[in-house]
């Protein structure tokens, strides 16, 4: 193939949950094939600093910032910051879930149901929806790619869920 002398823009990545867990291993090797990589935390900023400085000593880039993925604002904020410090968003993760204490659905409230489909469902919506806002072909956008992750392992680990 002809080399056209145009270089190719690098690929940005947005992972919710990446301070830690499966989303910190998603960043990690994002950022080891190349991807500049911005990720959310909820709490825990000391392991989203320390997965930052991993990247950067290896000659990545990454961002880390504090956003509640349920919060309109948070998410459009961390979209805005993300392409002024990489550029434009070209892939997202929806990786950050809500996993509390185990019950029975009986004993369940409103409340934690509200935080749960905050988190669990409303924040991956309010994510895909700013991502295809900037990538969507149809608005202008050169395409991309949109990955949800579910995972077993968390209703394996824990006995008493429901079922």
């Amino acid at each position: 193939m002809a080399n056209t002398g145009v270089a190719k823009a690098p690929e940005v990545l947005i992972v919710t949950g990446g301070g830690r867990g499966i989303g910190a291993s998603v960043v990690r090797l994002a950022a080891s094939r190349g991807y500049s990589v911005c990720f959310n935390f909820r709490e825990n900023e000391v392991a989203a600093n320390s997965v930052v400085c991993e990247i950067v000593a290896g000659g990545g880039k990454a961002v880390a910032i504090r956003a509640d993925i349920s919060s309109d604002t948070d998410v459009v904020s961390l979209f805005q910051t993300t392409e002024c410090e990489l550029g434009p968003v070209t892939a997202l993760v929806n990786n950050a879930a809500r996993l509390e204490t185990q019950m029975r659905l009986e004993s369940m409230d409103a409340e934690r149901l509200r935080r749960t489909f905050a988190t669990n469902a409303i924040g991956a919506m309010l994510f895909a929806r700013e991502a295809v806002l900037r990538m969507s072909t149809l608005r202008n956008g050169h395409g991309g790619r949109i990955v949800n992750v579910l995972v077993r392992g968390s209703a394996l680990r824990f006995p008493g869920r429901v079922r």
